[in-house]
């Protein structure tokens, strides 16, 4: 048992950043991301997808704050109008990261955003009103997948958060961003 946890804790970093769960995320994609974004790389941040169990609704606010600390950490960020639809919600949280993110790369891919990069980010809200899970999606303007963040009761992040609203779910990505992107 406490190798499998040593197991489990060591991929963490990886999962934080966004390679692993057998994700589509390529290594030096994503390094070129972490480095264009410290050199003046542009990134479109979507409204966040708010998923309560089948529902959607997207949060333009939380696109705005997100922006907004990009830019205060030295990101040439700006927040966008677009809405991005992602997929169905799976009992498998990794599937379902992989597949938003895939949707986003398809919504970019159709519809370019002007900046090398576009970010969105999605909440899970349980039936109950949970918050169960919080991510973010990064794509390059080509629709190449670069960085995904998985949030949830398994990591410490969350569990110091603590996420009961959209608002909330807001600032766990921001402290994600800044822990897992801009000072890793």
């Amino acid at each position: 048992m406490r190798q499998a946890i040593v197991l489990h804790l060591a991929a963490l970093p990886a999962l934080l950043s966004g390679m692993a769960c057998s994700g589509p995320v390529h290594p030096q994609v994503h390094a070129d991301f972490i480095a264009g974004i410290r050199h003046g790389a542009t990134v479109t941040v979507m409204p966040a997808v708010v998923r309560r169990g089948a529902g959607q609704s997207h949060d333009e606010h939380a696109a705005r704050r997100i922006a907004a600390s990009l830019q205060r950490a030295g990101v040439n960020a700006r927040a966008g109008g677009a809405r991005v639809t992602v997929g169905e919600w799976h009992v498998n949280e990794a599937r379902m990261a992989r597949e938003s993110a895939a949707a986003l790369a398809t919504y970019v891919g159709e519809r370019p955003t002007g900046t090398r990069y576009a970010l969105a980010s999605e909440y899970l809200i349980t039936s109950k009103g949970q918050v169960g899970g919080v991510h973010a999606y990064v794509v390059r303007d080509d629709g190449a997948v670069a960085a995904i963040l998985i949030q949830n009761s398994h990591h410490p992040l969350f569990q110091a958060a603590r996420p009961a609203t959209p608002e909330d779910c807001t600032e766990l990505v921001i402290a994600a961003i800044e822990k897992n992107w801009i000072t890793p």
